[in-house]
């Protein structure tokens, strides 16, 4: 099998100072973290499951996105072992699954380091969710006879552009898997292009469908009792925007800013306070129910709390290039959600939305600021934009449902509980 010389030259040169970076930042923001070994702490206390499901999820994204199958590993008792990358993948499946899920860092993808990994793990397959594109963990697997699965597959139009070298080393790996289950043509199409074979691609669609239907059964408690709106997934450069309008507008509503980036809060801060806004930043809980007008959320791992308690949510990184953000959560929990032009990453499922009149959509984020002060004082849309949402959503989850249990051979005892945790009892009326 031939490695992709360029590129494992590369990683291999890089090794000392991604360590050193990976470190770095999980050790800062990482509670889990073992100084002992960086790229897979607590191994050697580790007794790894007899050959296990391996999911490999980057960060807390993909953790969300493969709950569902992870529940559904779990209901059936099958083996499982989950790897992250970010320090806020390892935080999220902490706050999902508390001790009950083994885990540990990905190795960075040198030869060496993943091929030690696997025989350590010796898993029966690798189900690798979303964007992770690793040759060398793909081809070591493959050599050792590990069946890979992309689960929820997707990819940008950015991954086209890489340098030539990078693309190689991307089609050497992708040969290797067995299964593509992606989420749209769109992104069946950008697999083919990287070299996936066209007839191991499936569109499954898309696996947060699942995760986000779940919280209809099981919504998350609200962190503030006090209405408020709010600005989620937000960028700097949006809300630099935001508090500019605030200013002009007068509008005087309370708004939460859950910054995309826990390190922006400060930032965000000092952009508010340059406005006259005196924001408050929350770090505890209790802070949480200050009745400032501008409340900034300083911790990860919150924005559902958030979502829950809202009267209405604009979904940032749609009104600055960065593709937009996932709204099924906030679907399922039956808030109006507005989103700007840019949703590129989730295309769609925003034309299903907007189709069904489900969300709001504008260009311009005066043009939202207006449409989210329309629905603070008219409570009756707002209830019926968020209960067209919530329908949208459950009107089309089956279908992704039946496609991922059938093609992940998962039972039917798991699906059947699956299908009891999104009941339409508690669907808001």
């Amino acid at each position: 099998m031939n490695r992709p010389q360029p590129y494992t030259l590369l990683t291999q040169t890089l090794s000392p100072l991604v360590r050193w970076r990976l470190k770095r930042a999980r050790t800062r923001v990482s509670p889990f973290f073992s100084k002992s070994n960086f790229f897979a702490p607590e191994i050697s206390q580790k007794i790894p499951p007899k050959q296990p499901i391996w999911l490999h999820c980057a960060s807390a994204g993909e953790i969300v996105a493969a709950q569902p199958l992870i529940e559904a590993l779990l209901t059936q008792n099958t083996p499982l072992f989950v790897t992250v990358w970010s320090a806020n993948g390892a935080i999220k499946l902490n706050q999902l699954f508390h001790e009950t899920v083994p885990w540990s860092w990905l190795p960075w993808d040198t030869p060496g380091e993943t091929r030690r990994f696997i025989q350590w793990l010796k898993p029966k397959a690798l189900w690798v969710l979303e964007t992770e594109l690793w040759p060398n963990l793909l081809l070591n697997a493959a050599e050792t006879g590990v069946p890979i699965t992309y689960i929820n597959g997707r990819l940008t139009e950015k991954s086209l552009r890489a340098p030539a070298f990078l693309k190689r080393a991307w089609n050497s790996g992708l040969q290797q898997v067995e299964t593509f289950l992606v989420r749209s043509k769109a992104d069946a199409q950008r697999f083919i292009q990287l070299g996936a074979p066209a007839k191991h691609i499936h569109i499954a669609g898309n696996l947060k469908w699942l995760a986000a239907a779940r919280l209809i059964e099981h919504p998350p408690i609200p962190l503030r009792t006090h209405p408020y709106l709010l600005f989620a997934s937000a960028y700097v450069e949006e809300t630099e925007a935001l508090f500019n309008l605030l200013q002009e507008q007068r509008l005087n509503l309370p708004w939460v800013i859950v910054p995309r980036r826990p390190k922006d809060a400060d930032t965000m801060a000092q952009q508010a306070k340059a406005c006259d806004l005196n924001p408050y930043p929350v770090h505890t809980d209790t802070e949480a129910q200050n009745d400032a007008k501008i409340l900034i959320e300083t911790r990860f791992g919150n924005l559902t709390r958030w979502m829950a308690g809202a009267q209405g949510v604009i979904m940032g990184g749609s009104f600055a290039p960065y593709g937009g953000h996932n709204f099924l959560e906030a679907a399922a929990l039956g808030k109006p959600v507005i989103v700007g032009t840019d949703m590129r990453d989730f295309a769609e499922e925003t034309a299903l939305f907007t189709t069904a009149h489900a969300i709001k959509q504008y260009e311009s984020l005066d043009e939202a600021l207006t449409a989210a002060a329309t629905l603070w004082h008219q409570p009756d849309k707002a209830t019926a934009l968020g209960t067209r949402s919530q329908t949208t959503l459950l009107q089309h989850i089956q279908q992704v449902r039946q496609a991922y249990w059938q093609a992940l051979r998962l039972t039917e005892q798991a699906q059947n509980q699956h299908k009891a945790l999104i009941s339409t009892k508690n669907v808001v009326k």
